[in-house]
């Protein structure tokens, strides 16, 4: 069967529009890989940085103001509720660190003598304390006074990588606490502890760190 000119020329006008189509598909492609890779870059040196200063090495039992990186290398933030569009939530999404991304980390008695754990409040800069919903183990930053929903015990691990302190906080309900990776959202609602689970956290001395 003899194809027309017309037909010729409708096939090869197809075979061009795939062509860019593929095209654009594979620069696309690249261009992801590149931020990825790059995104990947950054967030090795903003853990790198949070564990560098040895004279800013997290110890839970004493009070002190803190900043907590994920494992994907965002730092925990409570934003203000006039601008936080995850409204009283805490977020895992910010590459910066200021005041929205500093905890007052508050040593926590035990009420049992017998307890040797370890437990903690988070105080905001704005004066909250986070608290974890039973419901739905969601983080929000809302709370005046502490009660058991803003009591976590923490846990204390190894980064096998290069030997620094990482750390996960379990809630009053027995859940751990998460950062999650594609809303950015915090939940303490984790059976384990797992990469999500832990933690990275340094001392805030604006005057002694090099975070700007």
């Amino acid at each position: 069967q003899k194809l027309s000119s017309h037909n010729i020329m409708s096939k090869a006008k197809t075979a061009g529009v795939l062509g860019v189509a593929i095209g654009a598909i594979a620069a696309i492609a690249a261009v992801g890989t590149v931020k990825y890779i790059d995104e990947q870059k950054q967030t090795e040196i903003r853990k790198k940085k949070q564990v560098d200063n040895s004279k800013l090495k997290y110890d839970p039992p004493q009070q002190n103001a803190i900043s907590i990186l994920s494992h994907h290398g965002k730092f925990i933030s409570c934003p203000d509720n006039k601008t936080n569009k995850y409204k009283d939530k805490a977020n895992c999404a910010s590459k910066q660190r200021s005041n929205e991304q500093t905890f007052i980390s508050i040593p926590i008695p035990p009420n049992d003598p017998n307890d040797k754990s370890i437990k903690v409040v988070f105080k905001t800069y704005n004066g909250k304390y986070l608290s974890s919903q039973k419901k739905d183990g969601s983080i929000e930053c809302n709370r005046n006074d502490i009660g058991p929903w803003e009591i976590f015990t923490v846990e204390r691990y190894t980064n096998k990588k290069d030997g620094s302190d990482l750390f996960a906080f379990k809630s009053n309900h027995g859940k751990y606490l998460s950062a999650e990776w594609f809303t950015g959202l915090l939940y303490a609602n984790r059976d384990k502890v797992d990469k999500w689970e832990k933690f990275s956290i340094q001392i805030v001395d604006w005057d002694d760190d090099d975070w700007e």
